[in-house]
C-alpha cells in the first residue's frame, strides 16, 4: 500500500482516474484506448509494430494498452486537470524522454519554467 504524504498525493488516484474517464480512456496522441491489444515484433529488444514484420520469422510480443495521466509541464504536485494529458504509456515514455534528453543537454538549472521540476 502507497504512503501518501501530501494533499496531492491522497487526491492523486481520484484526480487521474476522473481524468482518464473524462477523455475517454484513449491516448491523446495516437487514439489507442484502455484495454485494447496491440502486437508488437522484438527484435533484438526493440519494438515495432506487427505490421512492419508480417512476412518475417520474429518473436511477437502482444501488449494490453495502459492509460495514464501525464502531467504536460512535469510538475508532479499539480493535480489541476488543465494541466493533464491523458497518454498510452507509449506515447507517455516518448513524451517524457524528450524532456529527460533537454534535462540532459541543457542540465537542471537552465530550462526555464513550465519545463522544470519545482
Amino acid at each position: 500500500m502507497p504512503v501518501f504524504n501530501s494533499v496531492r498525493d491522497k487526491a492523486w488516484p481520484r484526480v487521474s482516474h476522473e481524468f482518464r474517464s473524462e477523455k475517454g480512456n484513449a491516448c491523446e496522441f495516437c487514439g489507442a484506448k484502455k484495454g485494447e491489444v496491440i502486437k508488437l515484433v522484438d527484435n533484438q529488444n526493440q519494438l515495432f509494430l506487427f505490421e512492419i514484420y508480417l512476412f518475417s520469422k520474429v518473436k511477437i510480443i502482444k501488449k494490453k494498452i495502459i492509460i495514464d495521466a501525464s502531467h504536460i509541464n512535469h510538475n508532479k504536485n499539480s493535480i489541476n486537470k488543465d494541466e493533464l494529458q491523458a497518454l498510452c504509456r507509449s506515447c507517455h515514455a516518448s513524451y517524457d524522454a524528450n524532456h529527460r534528453n533537454m534535462l540532459i543537454k541543457y542540465g537542471y538549472n537552465q530550462i526555464s519554467l513550465p519545463l522544470c521540476y519545482n
